[in-house]
């Protein structure tokens, strides 16, 4: 080791350091310190470590801005992607949105179901793969939409559960929607559609109070739609809907006098739409409707002559619209199932061979449809309804085979559907018992007693357990009446007076209060029991009214009705 010696320390001065911050400071300390000990010039020393500093600054300034730089390409192109993200889900609302209005305008009138379902289905897809927090107002609206669709497509396959499931969904939407924003035209509209469809879903499980709940609010969302743009003959159709609907609910429910002026206001309202812009041939086409509905309240109104004539310029208007669109399913529907009604009205008006024709017509356009879409209920059940016509029809004019083989038919359809949905009310109450009641009215044709007491026997046990709910029984009480009718005309064939009796007092205290609710067909099973429980004067006077306004029978046998003609 070297040390150092007194001769070296010659000529060193030494060196005062002041560490005070208002001093030399930290750096400038420890450079004068590192001058002393190496003998290096101050100056030198701080200039080197501000060139050292300088560069240090340069490349952390050139790291910065690589970073900015990097930053800034990644910003852009996260931009261009939510640009294009954006883009490419605008176009993709823009395709479902046209596949829920203008694609499904076009579909419905081929009747496609499997090709409309496929759209409800897609559009629904579309929005499942997305969180619903991510979806705004506008694409819940249209999910709501897909929902609806798909709900209608499952109504007229007869899955009425599946449609219950997807309008409760849609309506959950479509509430929460609304409550955002509760004057918003869209919102409304989207809502007012839930609630209807909701409504008609309770219908079709006979909970009537339910559905008029329901369609009271539609009429009330409807008329606030259209009191926001009563220019907007979209709105004005909404208005119309609600009243059609309700008088539609009245109607069942045996209120025919009720209905007619809520079909006729939808009459004049549609009237008005064809004023305005608009599809004239769908505005024609909801005419048609209101004059369905207008003919079926007159006719269960006991108004059977002008039931008959709106019914025949109901199909006036279809077969104009059908000269420009023969394909149209649509109005081929409506066509099919104004041939049914009108076949019926001739029955009751007596003409056998006009009711023929509109019945076998009828038929022909359901058979026709079927082949087409076979998965449609709703063509299924106009085919079974206008085959207990077409045996009723047959009956009566003695073809009892012929009749027995419509009845056949009938069953099929009825057993197929109750295997599928066994509470819908059409299939359950209405076709079940109409089948029934022309069943037995066959057997007794035939003098096959028995067979008929069966008949007769099952159909009351099924009725008292559908009675037996409050809000159905006033809707059963036309199946009753006929089968208590058919069980005394039965009792008299055997001679059993005293049981023949009762039956016939059991109906007159069903109709008690309802006289005035009562269709021309039950209206005649009610003078026939007055006529049997020694009310003569009463039964005469209304079968007379009966006959003034049209209805007539040839035969009063196995009927359940009177001749008229000799009132």
């Amino acid at each position: 080791m070297r040390f150092t010696s007194a001769q070296d320390l010659d000529g060193t001065a030494p060196i005062a350091v002041d560490l005070r911050v208002h001093g030399d400071g930290w750096r400038l300390a420890i450079h004068k310190i590192v001058a002393g000990l190496t003998g290096l010039p101050l100056d030198q020393l701080v200039q080197r470590d501000a060139q050292r500093r300088h560069r240090r600054m340069a490349l952390l300034s050139i790291a910065l801005v690589a970073i900015a730089i990097a930053l800034g390409l990644a910003a852009t192109l996260a931009y261009r992607a939510r640009d294009e993200a954006r883009e490419q889900r605008a176009q993709a609302e823009g395709l479902i949105e046209f596949m829920l209005v203008d694609l499904r305008k076009r579909l419905e009138p081929a009747g496609r179901l499997d090709a409309l379902e496929a759209v409800g289905t897609r559009a629904l897809g579309y929005y499942d793969r997305q969180s619903l927090k991510t979806l705004d107002p506008d694409s819940l609206g249209r999910r709501a939409r897909a929902l609806h669709l798909i709900g209608e497509i499952d109504d007229r396959r007869g899955d009425i559960k599946d449609a219950r499931v997807a309008f409760a969904r849609a309506g959950a939407s479509t509430a929460e929607l609304l409550e955002r924003t509760p004057n918003h035209p869209q919102r409304l509209y989207d809502h007012a559609q839930s609630v209807y469809w909701n409504g008609y879903i309770d219908w079709q499980y006979g909970d009537t109070a339910g559905a008029e709940r329901a369609f009271v609010e539609y009429g009330r969302i409807a008329r606030k739609l259209s009191a926001l743009d009563p220019a907007n003959p979209d709105w004005l159709a909404e208005v119309g809907y609600a009243h059609s609907n309700l008088g539609a609910l009245l109607l069942e429910q045996g209120r025919a006098a009720e209905a007619i002026p809520q079909f006729q206001q939808s009459l004049r309202i549609n009237r008005r739409r064809t004023t305005l812009p608009g599809d004239a041939d769908a505005i024609q086409l909801d005419i048609g409707q209101d004059r369905s509905w207008l003919s079926s309240a007159l006719y269960a109104n006991r108004q059977l002559r002008q039931a008959i004539t709106e019914r025949e310029t109901e199909l006036a208007i279809y077969d104009r619209l059908l000269k420009a669109t023969p394909d149209n399913a649509q109005v081929q529907e409506r066509q099919m199932l104004a041939c049914r009604f009108l076949g019926e009205m001739y029955l009751s008006a007596g003409e056998m061979d006009s009711a023929k024709v509109e019945i076998e017509r009828s038929l022909t356009l359901a058979d026709a449809q079927q082949k087409l879409d076979a998965d449609s209920a709703t063509w299924q059940q106009s085919e079974a309804e206008a085959r207990v016509l077409a045996a009723r029809q047959a009956r009566r004019t003695g073809a009892l085979r012929a009749a027995q083989e419509h009845l056949d038919a009938a069953t099929s359809l009825l057993v197929t559907q109750l295997a599928h949905d066994a509470e819908a009310w059409a299939w359950r109450v209405d076709i079940q018992e109409s089948i029934a009641a022309e069943q037995a009215a066959l057997f007794l044709r035939g003098e096959d007693l028995s067979r008929a007491e069966t008949v007769l026997l099952a159909s009351q046990q099924r009725l008292d357990e559908v009675a037996s709910d409050p809000s159905s029984a006033a809707k059963a009480v036309r199946y009753r009446i006929s089968g208590l009718a058919m069980q005394a005309e039965l009792a008299e064939r055997r001679k059993d007076f005293s049981l023949a009796q009762r039956h016939w007092q059991q109906v007159t205290v069903l109709a008690r209060n309802r006289e005035d609710r009562m269709n021309g067909e039950t209206a005649i099973l009610l003078a026939k029991a007055w006529q049997r429980t020694g009310e003569k004067d009463k039964a005469d006077n209304e079968l007379f009214r009966l006959a003034e306004a049209g209805y007539r029978y040839g035969s009063s046998r196995s009927d359940g009705g009177a001749d008229l003609a000799s009132h």
